[in-house]
């Protein structure tokens, strides 16, 4: 075999051949030389010959300008190794010259880069090599080789390479599983997340080699007819884009589901929604929550009795919170529990009540003595407290009780049991809090009617009483006048029949006098909504018709208000001139002290009297059954009423209310104070409430800090959402907290959902367009004054809910941008501003393969799909600003 080792030779030019003894050329060309020359040097390869001794003694133009080398004096002053890069030499050496000398050709096994002599650049070539025999002795010559260039196809590769690893790096930084299958339903691409739920929806570790190439309904048989099955297979039938959600039972997760049919089959992206479908449960179950308590509520204001209500809430609470047995009972005076509704069970429940020995230590009995919500996720093992027989017998698992609570003591409990262990969530207990509040609310209603009731009538046998120990006897004593009148008339008796006329004319004065007693005491509790000192001034005034002899003072202080106290005043009334007729009555007094007086935003009245007093226990009973209505009167209107009585001393009744809040002053104008940035808006606003004679300008302001200053006298603002120094509905809380009763009216140029729910949320009463007709304005705010509402109830909630709702999510969001490092928020900044990755690298002094990285990272700590929601996340939440791209130094 030749060496392949450069030595030095005698070189001979390209087309002169060497002869052996005879002159004969040892090896020939089958055209001529110079056909033969011209094919070779118009060829664009690399083709070149070298000698045994592997030194190059030809090689094309074409190919000198491959390698850089400027003639063949250049090209014989080199040996065939010289030709490859240091990395292939050793190969070509060892492995690819001798292979061609053995075989006789060596076609490309191998890539091989060339290397450029001036330069140093390496070219990548394919290499096709073959032995030169001599045609009379079959000895080899040399070697002939055809290279071609295929850098531009490297480069070709290497970009298509590249691509593939980026689309490679996008599919897997998507936070979305991702899969695609060929038309066979065939796995041609599983991200990592896709291979993760994968694992978990078939309980085995998965890897790319066992999902690859597989049936997909061979891997996820039981799919085959699920929803998700039909999803895909419709998509895949139609030929379109198809989303859909499906549920999957073995792992419990719901996917939102994008299917995206392709010439080789289709691509699936599915993202994990199981959050946000337990989310939007929970709304539901909340709304069935309310509606359940509001019809129960609304059966209570149609009249429906006590008991109906119990039994429709227990069956109610059954089917909403889908439990087995619930429970209503009551805790009455002696202590035993009473069963009042119950749903489910079978069977007497203990006789229908527990005793205060047996009641302790259950369940129930700690609801009563903590007051607070018991809840057991397995009530018959619960130490807490202990489980009665009924229990056992009914095989409960788990229950909630709740207390029902009541004016002085509680007035039971509301409790579920269900046969499965579950555990109550905390809107479930609430749940069940405010049922028992609405029945709470519905049992005090009827024990207060039936107070009423009985005190009215207390009231009519207290005035049949009157009436007959008073101004009947006094009919008696007439009718008996009368009689002697007309026995005397008979008999002439001119003496006594002037005396008998005063006598009568006396008696018939009484009469009247007792009656229109009565009459002023059954309508004192209607009197008319007058101020509270023409009402007692009334009272008294009557007292003393009835009791000329006796001083009755009443002393009224000059803080007293004098507007009417509506139901404080009349019932106030009232209770003065029961306390004065008892003195008048009962007390033998003969002076009577009445004071009203402010003290701490309280009325503090007393009826002193100076008569003869009396111990409680030996009070009279009139006296006695009248306190315990005024009592209960000072009680309707939030006071309190305070007796005390000393033999020989006389008695004070001492009643101490809360003095009524101001009411809108409907009868003067309203003061509607303006606050907008825009000079014309305002004064439009003003020129139409000038000519308004119940609404009046109380100031106009451009920001929020000059509204600030006109607060004190307001008692309507319209405030514009946005003003310069910031968002207007904030102005609402300083207005409320300066006059309670004031109301705010927010002008805004967008009415969106998320613009109305900040406004309710800030304490707005009512939201308008800007551009709403003046008229529509002025309506409003006469609606606001007079109390209406400008929105339903259960609007002005569902937008509560929704603010309630964004807040959720920028609480969120804002905790997903905390997971950002300081470098990739400079990265999402460039993104912001416009930069590409080579430039954002550029600004950061880092390689674009990490700036690329940290996008990656960016995508998945957001929880987005791509740069743009990435972007808007941002913008949105304040973490990036917009701008133009700048200079990279």
């Amino acid at each position: 075999m030749p060496d392949v080792n450069p030595a030095p030779r005698k070189r001979q030019p390209f087309g002169q051949h060497p002869e052996d003894d005879t002159g004969t050329p040892r090896y020939g060309v089958g055209a001529s030389r110079e056909t033969l020359a011209d094919i070779i040097q118009s060829a664009h390869e690399f083709i070149g010959i070298a000698g045994p001794d592997w030194r190059p003694v030809f090689v094309n133009e074409a190919g000198q300008r491959m390698v850089g080398l400027h003639g063949m004096e250049d090209v014989r002053r080199t040996h065939v190794l010289d030709f490859f890069s240091e990395d292939d030499q050793p190969y070509v050496r060892d492995t690819l010259l001798p292979t061609i000398m053995r075989e006789g050709r060596w076609a490309g096994e191998r890539e091989l880069c060339l290397r450029h002599f001036e330069t140093g650049a390496l070219i990548p070539v394919l290499w096709d090599a073959f032995r030169l025999d001599d045609p009379r002795t079959g000895e080899p010559v040399g070697a002939a080789t055809v290279t071609r260039d295929i850098t531009e196809r490297k480069r070709a590769e290497e970009q298509l390479q590249a691509a593939h690893e980026r689309i490679r790096d996008v599919l897997d930084s998507i936070t979305d599983d991702v899969a695609a299958v060929d038309d066979a339903w065939r796995f041609t691409y599983v991200n990592d997340r896709a291979l993760a739920r994968f694992s978990r929806e078939t309980d085995r570790p998965l890897s790319r080699h066992d999902v690859l190439g597989e049936v997909a309904w061979d891997v996820f048989p039981d799919l085959v007819g699920s929803p998700f099955y039909d999803g895909v297979v419709h998509a895949r039938h139609r030929g379109r884009t198809t989303e859909f959600e499906a549920y999957f039972p073995h792992s419990r997760q719901w996917l939102a589901v994008r299917a995206y049919p392709s010439r080789t089959g289709l691509i699936i992206y599915a993202r994990d929604i199981t959050d946000r479908k337990a989310a939007e449960y929970e709304v539901r179950r909340r709304a069935l929550h309310q509606a359940v308590i509001a019809r129960i509520g609304q059966r209570a204001l149609e009249g429906a009795t006590v008991p109906q209500l119990m039994t429709e809430a227990v069956g109610a609470v059954a089917r909403t919170l889908d439990v087995a047995f619930v429970l209503l009972a009551e805790q009455a005076s002696d202590g035993h529990l009473l069963v009042r509704a119950g749903h489910g069970w079978q069977g007497p429940l203990n006789d229908g009540y527990l005793s205060p020995a047996r009641l302790a230590d259950t369940q129930c009995g700690v609801t009563l003595r903590t007051g607070a919500p018991v809840i057991s996720d397995d009530t018959l093992s619960d130490t807490r407290f202990r489980a009665i027989g009924t229990l056992h017998r009914h095989h409960v698992a788990s229950s909630a009780t709740v207390l029902l609570p009541g004016r002085h003591q509680p007035f039971g409990v509301l409790g579920v049991w269900s046969t499965t262990h579950r555990h109550f969530q905390p809107d479930e207990v609430a749940f069940l809090e405010a049922m028992a509040q609405v029945l709470a609310t519905a049992v005090q209603n009827a024990r207060i009617e039936h107070h009423a009731r009985d005190r009215r009538t207390f009231e009519r046998q207290t005035f049949a009483h009157h009436l007959a120990d008073e101004a009947l006897s006094e009919l008696t004593h007439a009718q008996s006048l009368a009689t002697d009148l007309s026995r005397s008339q008979r008999k002439a008796d001119a003496q006594d029949h002037r005396a008998h006329p005063e006598a009568l004319t006396g008696s018939l004065t009484t009469l009247r006098r007792r009656i229109e007693s009565v009459v002023h005491d059954l309508h004192a509790a209607d009197a008319e909504d007058a101020p509270l000192h023409e009402l007692l001034r009334r009272a008294v005034e009557a007292q003393r018709r009835l009791a000329p002899d006796m001083a009755i003072d009443l002393l009224i202080g000059e803080e007293i208000p004098s507007r009417p106290l509506g139901q404080t005043g009349r019932q106030l009334s009232w209770i003065i001139t029961e306390a004065i007729a008892n003195a008048r009555r009962h007390s033998a007094a003969d002076h009577v002290r009445t004071s009203v007086s402010v003290t701490r935003n309280h009325l503090v009245v007393e009826v002193t009297d100076n008569g003869r007093g009396f111990r409680a226990e030996t009070a009279p009973r009139h006296s006695a059954a009248g306190l315990a209505t005024a009592r209960e009167r000072a009680q309707g209107i939030g006071g309190e009423l305070h007796l005390v009585s000393t033999p020989g001393s006389g008695t004070s009744v001492r009643i101490v209310v809360p003095l009524p809040s101001v009411p809108a002053r409907l009868s003067s104008p309203t003061r509607v104070l303006l606050v907008d940035d825009h000079t014309m808006v305002r004064e439009a606003v003003a020129t139409a409430l000038a000519k308004e004679p119940d609404l009046t300008v109380a100031g106009q302001a451009h920001s929020l800090a000059h509204a600030r200053e006109l607060l004190a006298d307001t008692d309507v603002a319209v405030i514009a959402r946005g003003l310069p120094d910031g968002y207007g509905g904030d102005l609402i809380t300083e207005l409320r907290a300066i006059n309670p009763h004031a109301k705010a009216l927010i002008l805004t140029a967008s009415l969106d959902r998320p613009t109305l729910a900040q406004a309710i949320e800030s304490g707005a009463a009512g939201v308008l367009d800007k551009t709403a007709p003046l008229h529509e304005i002025i309506s409003a705010l006469r609606q606001l004054r007079t109390g209406q509402a400008l929105l339903p109830a259960h609007e002005v909630i569902d937008l509560l809910r929704y603010a309630a709702h964004n807040r959720e999510r920028a609480q969120e969001e804002g905790r997903l941008f905390e997971q950002l490092t300081a470098r990739e928020r400079e990265v999402l900044q460039a993104l912001a501003e416009g930069l590409d990755s080579a430039q954002t690298a550029a600004r950061l002094h880092i390689s674009i393969r990490t700036e690329r990285n940290h996008r990656t990272n960016i995508l998945a700590k957001l929880q987005v799909h791509s740069q743009m929601q990435a972007l808007l996340l941002a913008l949105r939440h304040g973490t990036v600003r917009l701008g133009a791209v700048r200079p990279i130094m």
